[in-house]
Parts: structure tokens; sequence; C-alpha cells
């Protein structure tokens, strides 16, 4: 499975790649797992594996041959400060630990499942851009529309599919 040629990319290898889900809140790592196992289906090509836990992740990039990347659920931030709660704590020390194996990282700021799933969905595609029930989940969100839709305008946005059906668009409009 070729990767793209990225600092942060894993190296290509002939094992079933990697994906650890890391969570100070349990739950939800365990809960995107299941969205993504669901989701690939059949053609799932990838070892799925929820961590919340400092000593599951300590050394974990390094003694595996297969390559390892790592989808990371930062909690929302804090108001204040004053007080660091257990769950904020443990999210530090996971951060931690996370940077020591200098794995491949996409932190999922999303707080909504389906935002999770489809932003987890999208670093996936970006690591692994070959993996056919990625790119088939991919072409399918596509035409539906769904897929790049960024909450920022168009002065902001960088999708290239978006600015050639604009351009297009301009070109067609002058042709008149």
């Amino acid at each position: 499975m070729p990767y793209p040629s990225h600092p942060n990319t894993p190296t290509t290898s002939h094992t079933t790649p990697v994906v650890l889900v890391i969570a100070a809140d349990a739950r939800a790592a365990t809960a995107l797992v299941a969205h993504i196992d669901a989701l690939l289906g059949t053609q799932n090509a990838f070892a799925l594996q929820a961590l919340s836990d400092t000593t599951q992740l300590i050394g974990h990039g390094a003694r595996s041959s297969a390559p390892v990347v790592a989808l990371f659920l930062a909690s929302a931030m804090q108001a204040s400060n004053a007080t660091a709660s257990a769950h904020t704590l443990l999210e530090r020390d996971l951060r931690t630990a996370l940077e020591r194996t200098v794995l491949p990282t996409q932190v999922l700021y999303a707080s909504d499942v389906q935002q999770r799933l489809d932003a987890a969905v999208a670093a996936l595609c970006n690591w692994f851009p070959h993996a056919p029930a990625l790119q088939a989940h991919k072409q399918t969100t596509k035409e539906h529309g769904n897929w790049g839709k960024w909450a920022w305008n168009c002065e902001k946005c960088s999708d290239p599919e978006c600015e050639l059906r604009l351009f297009k668009g301009l070109l067609a409009n002058e042709a008149r």
C-alpha cells in the first residue's frame, strides 16, 4: 500500500496497518473504533485499537513492523484552568506519551460523533490513499455532496474541486 511522502507518514509495509484511537475517555475511543469498523465493513484493512492509558501507548510505534498511525480525540477546552480534573490530567499525559512515540497523529477536536468519524476517515484517506474501502467511502460521500464542506467562507477555502467548479462557472458565464 503506497503512502504519500510526508515526514509523519507511516512507512510502506505489507502488514496490516495499525490505527490507534486514543482518548482520555475510553468509551469515546471505543465508540470511534466501532464506527470506523462499521463504516469500512468487510473491506476494513486496518487493525483498529482503542487506547486510554499511557502504559498501552508507550513504545507502541517502536515495537510494530506494521505502519502505525494515531487518531487522538481531544476533549473540549475548559473555560478555566484553575482546577484540573482527572480527565484533563489523563489527556495531558496521553498527549505527552503520544508525542514521545513520534507516530503520525491527527488530533480530532469534533465533539459530534459524525464529525469525529468524518475527520477520522479524512485523516485515514490522507495516510492510506489507496485503501479501497476508504476511497469508496470518500467517493460515495463526494457524490452525495458531504465531502469537503468547510465551515468557513470561500476566501479561506482551498478545496481544489470547489475552485474548479467556480472557475468553470465563471468561464461559462463569460462565454455567453
